[in-house]
């Protein structure tokens, strides 16, 4: 028994397209917020080495002086000014990184499947595809109970893990366990995704606010910080400079800009966000057996998520 008790023909249909393009959108959207995570280091790394490119005053080594760039810098300059450069280790940890990503699908996974229960897809193979994200989940718990552990992994990046995703991760294995026992008893799986609605969304909004937090914040200030150093450099040399070398500069200035423009504009927390809400419009229409308002807000969401995995996939693409 699906979702759309009370549905006509022409909404299932028009429906079913849109779920359709919802399962293609968060395939496209948990790549892209992959591939974002991953360049957070390569963007802090893109900075040193402009850095090091506008200057033979800034040195390679584990740690680096930013005013290295000023005409007045005489090396080596003030112990204070250094800080660690990415030589010597990267901003996040990449088992950190690894462990977000990888529950960010696992809940998408989890969303794509009600979605197809509300495609009119039996109940049977809904909870052939929880027993399978139990499973995956329950590897998940682990990896971040060691994540809390890690003496390697920055305190600042796993604060409060336990609260913001040991403890929902453990709720939602327990509520996906009933799921996978139900013996497809519609009332009894609608009861669990009702149940499991308040921790999902609880691990949606983590993610989200670590997106916003380090990745997309990093991201940002390596950005605007690429395009002060060339603007900073321009200024400070310019007299010095042909025609030809103002031009090429100038035009190297408006590239940063435009690609600062782009990160500003272009959230990656906008994926677990536009999931979240998906969410919560399907858990609604399990609890109205699909009335026709329900339905017009799904598709809105819907609608509105493909359009900002489309955004963060071509912004992403100027990332990497």
């Amino acid at each position: 028994m699906s979702l759309l008790l009370l549905t006509s023909c022409g909404s299932r249909e028009t429906l079913f397209q849109e779920i359709s393009e919802f399962n293609k959108s968060v395939q496209v959207g948990s790549d892209s917020v992959a591939a974002y995570y991953s360049s957070i280091n390569e963007q802090e790394f893109q900075t040193y080495l402009l850095l090091l490119e506008l200057n033979s005053n800034c040195e390679a080594g584990d740690l680096v002086n930013y005013n290295c760039l000023n005409s007045k810098f005489k090396p080596p300059g003030n112990k204070e000014d250094y800080v660690s450069s990415p030589l010597s280790k990267p901003s996040i940890p990449l088992e950190s990184i690894q462990a977000r990503i990888d529950l960010l699908n696992e809940i998408a996974s989890y969303s794509k499947s009600i979605a197809s229960l509300a495609g009119d897809n039996s109940g049977e193979k809904f909870q052939g595809n929880i027993i399978g994200l139990q499973s995956r989940l329950n590897s998940l718990e682990e990896k971040f109970k060691n994540l809390g552990k890690d003496p390697k992994v920055s305190p600042s990046t796993d604060k409060n893990i336990s609260t913001r995703y040991l403890n929902p991760i453990t709720t939602i294995i327990g509520i996906l366990g009933k799921i996978s026992i139900q013996e497809s008893k519609w009332s009894e799986i609608r009861k669990s995704i009702v149940e499991a609605e308040e921790p999902i969304n609880n691990v949606l909004t983590a993610i989200a606010t670590d997106l916003d937090t380090y990745a997309f914040l990093l991201t940002k200030i390596e950005a605007n910080k690429r395009y002060s150093l060339l603007i900073n450099y321009y200024n400070n040399n310019r007299l010095r400079f042909s025609r030809e070398e103002r031009v090429r500069i100038i035009s190297q200035i408006g590239n940063y800009k435009k690609f600062y423009d782009s990160v500003s504009l272009n959230k990656p927390s906008n994926i677990p966000n536009g999931i979240l809400n998906a969410h919560k419009s399907l858990v609604k229409l399990a609890k109205s057996d699909g009335s026709i308002k329900d339905i017009a807000e799904l598709k809105a969401w819907l609608e509105k998520f493909k359009d900002d995995a489309e955004k963060l996939k071509n912004a992403v693409n100027q990332l990497v």
